[in-house]
């Protein structure tokens, strides 16, 4: 049987009622005829019909409504507590590279899959409230909007980028214009922000003027400038803000915060004063990152170091920045230092042996990687200045015959120390691993242990990873370890030592434990 709906558009009811509004019937002195009598009661039980019918659709609806709760899928029975802990769970982490930080559409997906899961959505502000991406660019002020709203009061992470320079007097700048405005009002509960902006945005980013007068809650901020054309300083806020972790890459203006907050900085491509003043100014710094890859000269060397007593985590990326702080800082606390990409003209390793000697730092780990021009005597030598050492990683695929010569001899001088037993050279030493080419020998790799090792104390862990190429002669497969070798090996661990020597073809996903190859060859 067919239904038809008067709001639908039923032919016959807007006859009806086309009818209903005709002039009265004039036939009869006056009165309806007969038959306009008649169609006048047929109209008026149509109305009352299809008033009724209303309301049985409504009723129709409500106990549909009821049924599905008795009788639908688990998600539909939970309490809405548990749904929104659900959907919580489903949000995609913030990653920790800022390009790759986009917008989770998840919340505007559940919330058009039912009434239920809308209206449960909308009420669990944190699925709104991290990550936020926005492209100035493409400016949906209404999803910015709308993920601000819904998050109520929580703290948001806002990520602002663009994908191409500012052009002005467009609607693209109007409603750029927008977006910058309204997360500047929201700065107050920012507590992550992520500015990917050329340099015409950050420009105009500060000129906003509207926003709030600080931004309390702001732990991370990250800036990057990849076009530095019409940039200036950053200011966010009138109170300077005070985030605890900050990300600088290709922007070399000054940043306006309160630099004694900072306890973690990473520096990228900026230039070397740049780099230098913001080191002097973070004051309690404990992990510094700098990279710095470019032909540029020589820094000079201030009057008097930089000092710093609270950096504990160095990361040094290029010859550049290497040479920058080991000529220009003292830092007194550092535990742990890394070194990669030192592929320049230049040699870095007396700086480093006089910045070790200067700092009288307690280093426990060192890991250097991608290091030309690494001989054994510069390797060793700057090793002895670290007694306190006892995590030391060395990675280099690329300078094959440098690297095999180095660790030869750092090989041979820790099998010399422990032969003679006089513990002079890195008495410490509790984690040696080594990457890149295969190890002069495996019995001189084997010679850093002593004959007898405690089961406690002194070198603990051996870890080496061999890269090969099956058409690369530069690259050869390894010389299978030996049975002597094997069994001492096999004693080594049965001492609670831990060593393993594993093989990494190139272009190859998984290596393989060439200690196992080597006893079923």
């Amino acid at each position: 049987m067919t239904i038809l709906y008067s709001h639908c558009g039923d032919t016959t009811t807007r006859l009806y009622r086309a009818t209903a509004n005709n002039p009265p019937c004039q036939h009869c002195d006056g009165a309806p005829c007969g038959p306009c009598s008649e169609l006048a009661d047929i109209e008026t039980q149509i109305e009352t019909l299809h008033s009724r019918l209303r309301d049985l659709h409504e009723k129709h609806r409500a106990a549909r409504s009821k049924r599905n709760i008795i009788h639908s899928r688990l998600i539909h029975q939970l309490p809405p507590e548990i749904v929104s802990h659900i959907f919580s769970l489903c949000l995609s982490p913030r990653p920790s590279n800022c390009f790759v930080f986009q917008s989770d559409g998840f919340p505007f997906t559940i919330s058009a899959v039912c009434r239920a899961w809308r209206a449960c959505g909308l009420s669990t502000p944190s699925l709104w409230s991290n990550p936020i991406s926005v492209d100035v660019n493409k400016p949906y002020v209404a999803h910015l909007n709308h993920r601000l709203m819904y998050s109520g009061s929580l703290p948001v992470s806002i990520r602002l980028h663009s994908t191409r320079r500012a052009i002005p007097n467009t609607d693209d700048s109007i409603g750029s214009t927008e977006v910058m405005s309204l997360i500047k009002k929201n700065l107050h509960r920012t507590h992550y922000l992520c500015l990917c902006l050329s340099g015409e945005h950050i420009k105009k980013f500060s000129s906003i003027s509207n926003g709030s007068s600080s931004a309390p809650l702001l732990q991370e901020l990250h800036v990057h400038c990849p076009d530095v054309r019409g940039s200036s300083e950053l200011k966010l806020s009138t109170t300077l803000p005070r985030p605890r972790t900050v990300h600088v890459s290709y922007y070399a203006n000054f940043i306006h915060l309160d630099w004694d907050n900072v306890s973690d900085l990473t520096l990228k491509e900026t230039t070397i004063h740049c780099s230098l003043v913001l080191l002097s100014k973070a004051k309690r710094l404990v992990n510094f990152t700098l990279h710095i890859n470019g032909e540029i000269s020589r820094p000079s060397s201030p009057d008097t170091p930089i000092v710093h007593q609270s950096i504990r985590h160095l990361t040094l990326s290029g010859v550049e920045a290497a040479d920058t702080i080991f000529s220009c800082s003292t830092m007194t606390s550092l535990d742990t230092l890394f070194i990669s990409k030192l592929t320049e003209f230049f040699d870095i390793y007396q700086g480093f042996a006089t910045f070790l000697r200067r700092s009288s730092c307690p280093l426990r780990c060192l890991e250097i990687s991608f290091a030309n021009r690494f001989t054994g005597d510069t390797l060793i030598n700057v090793l002895s200045e670290i007694p306190t050492l006892q995590e030391l990683s060395l990675i280099d695929k690329y300078d094959v015959a440098d690297e095999a010569e180095a660790i030869g001899s750092l090989l041979e001088r820790l099998s010399l120390t422990q032969s003679s037993g006089n513990g002079i050279f890195l008495p410490h030493l509790r984690s040696f691993e080594y990457e890149g080419v295969p190890v002069p020998s495996y019995t001189l790799l084997l010679g850093i242990f002593p004959v007898d090792p405690p089961p406690s104390g002194g070198l603990q862990k051996v870890g080496v990873k061999i890269w090969a190429h099956p058409d690369n002669p530069n690259w050869p497969w390894p010389p299978f370890i030996s049975k002597d070798d094997i069994q001492r090996i096999l004693r080594l661990r049965e001492a609670a030592k831990h060593i393993s020597i594993t093989v990494h073809i190139w272009e190859s996903e998984d290596p393989f434990d060439f200690v196992q190859r080597s006893m079923e060859a």
